[in-house]
């Protein structure tokens, strides 16, 4: 969490540093943006993300006004003046519309985790996700501890996962993972330890976001099912085939999108 932290303030920073190239407030465009496909138009964030999607019948460029002379015209109130823009904001050199080959595409980086605890057993869990545009990377860790009729029981799980997004201030993520490591210690109530890094297993999960400003704000369910296998002890009387567990937790966490 701390790393991509330190990421996301740094990325802020450079964006904040970079040289604006017209005089309207971050985040506006100076521009109109009409996608001759469906022949909508598109301001602001809503053409940023719109942008990043395939526009068939190319993008054409409209301009917006000057914000220093009073309230700029709005969607489906402006007027097509010649003078076109390029998707940076400058104006363009010729009144072909420009190609949308260098769409911009969302960048999301999040954080999760939660946490369970009783008298008998202790679950935590961490996830970290890095989304571009709708399809997203990241990596779980799952650790337990039980104590079951005097055997005590100690593991932790790594999960490689992946996700799709729907949605742009209001979110939905669904994804699953795969356990790509593991371990489990097992001590008996004899004092006899058994110990296995032979693990498969699989997990599954929905996060619900809700976007404010460049943050995010999760909430989630996760659920996890793994088998050991090949234990390794030095008791001569007893050992363990395998051992099976699942479950599922509550997640919360934050992101921040780019």
């Amino acid at each position: 969490m701390v790393r991509i932290t330190q990421i996301s303030f740094v990325m802020l920073f450079l964006i904040g540093c970079s040289s604006k190239i017209n005089n309207w407030p971050r985040g506006m465009t100076p521009f109109f943006a009409e996608c001759q496909s469906d022949m909508k138009v598109y301001v602001d964030r809503a053409y940023l993300k719109r942008k990043g999607q395939p526009c068939e019948g190319g993008w054409r460029f409209y301009d917006r006004g000057d914000s220093s002379k009073g309230t700029p015209n709005y969607p489906r109130k402006y007027t097509r003046h010649e003078k076109q823009y390029d998707q940076s904001g400058k104006i363009s050199s010729s009144n072909q519309a420009p190609s949308n080959d260098t769409g911009t595409s969302i960048i999301r980086l999040r954080g999760l985790s939660g946490n369970y605890t009783s008298d008998s057993q202790e679950v935590k869990s961490s996830t970290y996700t890095i989304i571009w545009d709708r399809l997203g990377i990241g990596q779980s860790t799952l650790k337990y501890k039980t104590s079951i009729s005097g055997d005590k029981y100690d593991l932790e799980n790594k999960l490689i996962n992946i996700s799709y997004t729907f949605g742009d201030d209001f979110t939905l993520t669904i994804g699953g993972g795969s356990v790509t490591n593991g371990e489990l210690t097992i001590t008996s109530s004899d004092s006899e330890i058994f110990n296995s890094s032979n693990v498969d297993g699989l997990g599954y999960f929905g996060i619900l976001g809700f976007d404010i400003g460049f943050f995010e704000i999760l909430a989630g369910i996760q659920y996890t099912r793994y088998t050991f296998t090949e234990f390794d002890t030095e008791s001569t009387s007893t050992n363990w085939a395998n051992f099976d567990g699942s479950g599922e937790l509550f997640i919360t966490g934050i992101g921040f999108s780019f």
